[in-house]
């Protein structure tokens, strides 16, 4: 029988808990018991705990989690090794394999190879470190005789390691932290991966290898990132934000940026794949497909990753990551996605505002999991209608959201060309508003929203505390429509009513969703007004202990309770507290006919906040209509 290795389940050892074991060894060498704990809850659509539960503690405890994971970090850097010396030693390891192997054996233990010195060297300047439009005009102006020499950290490899002391990467700063792990930075690995390689004759000195990388070593040309991106790719580059919007006209250069700014994630972090969408797959190779070939063409990398157009990807050959491109009119192809390691970790919806809803762009980022380090990006040129769902998306803040706006106004000029500065200088001429929202990304009309005195915005904890009339309705559900819940104040003086709380749960059964709401603070004597289209719903959440009842309704109760909706003098909504509610409220819009005209018809979908406040405030709005 074979050896039972640490990382392998242990006698004794539950399948559950080996299962969360595992999960928490593959996290790698930054892993935490509180990482691996939220991933699971997030996976499970639950919000991310504070601590970490006592369950895991106990279990780590038990089973000695942080013992088995460093066996297993030292069984990963052993197999790297004997792969790489064995290598080393016939000398016919080639270009793409050396920057290949080399990222594999310091991710799996990096300490090993370095120490540090100082001193100056000339050093390419990267985008990050331009502070100004100004001085990127002057940059610019005087690239080709930029002289400046930057005092950096050289960092020089471990004889043991790499066999030759003399051998050098030129290391710009280091940072070691329990929650991110070792991070270097690198001013030029190109260079001395080069070095290496000339040194061991692993290829001709003849080639050109002035294109190579190294993960964790590039950034972004200055010369290629227009001045409004500069901030964004500071905020990318320091992973300050997980979801980016970019919304702007003709000509700002913002799928050029993110196509860029896709290759740039990719290189520095190995085990990171991207998934690019429109909604429609046959545009797809004539648009996002085309526009990373140019990134990948223009950074010069083009030796370093292999484009297919059957099936419809790119694969950046040092590593074997992956670009995949799928449209959103086949969903199914987009979940059968499963790369051979790592995970997708880069998502970009180009054109966004062709996507049907919200919603449908939401399941896809959901799929997208296993990993700590994750990128929305959603572009689109804003419609003229401030109704779009896209554009009421816009509006609604986001705790991990970075928002950039752009307009071809702040591009370098010779970037755009002539003709294209003279056509949007005729369209301002005989077209004010096409020109405001084709050109500068405004939204200019309006549309059939039904709900106009929405407000959105911070309802404070004091004013919560001054509410003395809270109503409590949820709205039966379980896949694809969700269960919710909504929690309001009506102020009858004022004719406002205020949603501050919300609980929306898909596959719970009704048990789970009370359990969900006494976790939320329902109390037994809060009348909790439901859906009486489910009787047997509602007698089960009385016998869990809520007073719970069916709404009353009756011919035309929809419309008299959306019209008294209308009604009211605002209807203030938290966002950051109830954004399902938020998006439900600004989403809503009459119906249309097949000439695309509003009719004075209310849809039934998209809907469940808004019939839970219905059920809440059922008795405020069925007594008014008497």
């Amino acid at each position: 029988m074979d050896e039972k290795l640490p990382w392998d389940q242990q006698d004794g050892e539950s399948s559950r808990w080996f299962q969360r074991f595992s999960a928490f060894r593959l996290l790698g060498p930054g892993r935490s018991l509180i990482a691996a704990s939220n991933a699971e809850r997030v996976s499970r659509s639950l919000e991310k705990s504070v601590q970490t539960p006592g369950s895991w503690r106990k279990a780590a405890e038990r089973w000695q989690w942080l013992v088995r994971a460093a066996a297993w970090d030292k069984h990963l850097t052993d197999q790297a090794t004997e792969a790489v010396e064995a290598r080393w030693r016939d000398k016919v390891m080639g270009q793409t394999e050396v920057l290949g192997r080399l990222s594999e054996w310091g991710r799996n233990d990096i300490r090993q190879f370095f120490k540090e010195a100082t001193r100056w060297t000339d050093a390419p300047l990267p985008a990050e470190e331009i502070l100004s439009e100004e001085e990127y005009t002057e940059i610019i102006r005087n690239r080709p005789v930029i002289k400046k020499r930057y005092l950096v950290r050289k960092v020089v490899l471990d004889m043991n390691a790499l066999m030759d002391p003399e051998l050098s990467y030129r290391v710009k700063e280091f940072s070691d932290s329990p929650k991110n792990g070792l991070s270097i930075k690198l001013h030029d690995a190109k260079g001395s991966t080069v070095d290496i390689g000339k040194h061991h004759k692993l290829f001709d000195v003849e080639e050109d290898h002035s294109k190579s990388s190294l993960a964790g070593s590039f950034s972004l040309p200055a010369d290629m990132v227009a001045p409004a991106f500069l901030d964004v790719y500071r905020d990318i580059r320091d992973r300050k934000n997980t979801e980016y919007l970019f919304f702007g006209g003709r000509g700002s250069t913002k799928s050029s940026f993110i196509s860029l700014a896709i290759v740039y994630i990719l290189i520095n972090n190995p085990t990171i794949h991207a998934l690019v969408t429109r909604q429609i797959s046959n545009t797809l190779r004539d648009s996002v497909y085309s526009q990373l070939q140019w990134a990948i063409n223009e950074l010069g990398f083009s030796g370093d990753f292999k484009c297919l157009t059957s099936p419809l990807e790119i694969t950046y050959l040092p590593t074997g990551q992956k670009i995949y491109f799928r449209g959103l009119d086949d969903v199914g192809k987009i979940k059968s996605i499963k790369p051979a390691f790592g995970y997708l970790g880069v998502f970009w919806a180009e054109e966004c505002d062709q996507m049907t809803s919200a919603e449908s762009v939401r399941k896809v980022e959901q799929s997208l999991r296993g990993g700590n380090v994750m990128y929305f990006f959603k572009s689109w040129n804003p419609p003229r209608s401030s109704q779009s769902w896209i554009n009421k998306y816009s509006q609604i803040p986001k705790g991990t959201q970075y928002k950039h706006s752009s307009n071809y106004l702040t591009v370098p000029k010779e970037w755009l060309g002539d003709v294209f500065l003279s056509e949007a200088e005729h369209l301002k001429n005989i077209n004010p508003e096409a020109y405001k929202n084709e050109y500068l990304g405004e939204v200019t009309g309006t549309g059939g929203q039904v709900f106009e005195n929405v407000v959105l915005r911070a309802i404070t904890d004091e004013e919560i505390s001054q509410f003395d009339h809270v109503l409590h309705g949820l709205d039966f559900g379980f896949y694809p429509d969700p269960a919710h819940y909504s929690r309001m104040h009506y102020d009858a003086a004022r004719l406002t009513l205020y949603i501050f709380g919300e609980v929306r749960r898909w596959k719970n059964s009704n048990r789970a969703v009370y359990d969900a709401l006494v976790e939320y603070g329902l109390q037994p004597d809060n009348l909790l007004i439901c859906d009486s289209a489910e009787p047997k719903s509602v007698a089960d959440f009385r016998e869990y202990g809520a007073s719970a009842r069916g709404a009353e309704k009756g011919p035309e109760s929809v419309k008299y309770s959306i019209k008294w909706f209308q009604s009211l003098v605002s209807i203030v909504i938290d966002n950051e507290r109830c954004p399902y509610t938020a998006e439900e409220f600004l989403n809503f819009e009459y119906e249309q006919n097949s000439d695309e005209e509003f009719i004075s018809e209310f849809p039934d979908k998209n809907n469940h906040a808004i019939d839970a406040c219905r059920y809440g405030t059922n008795l405020i709005w069925r007594r008014r209509g008497q």
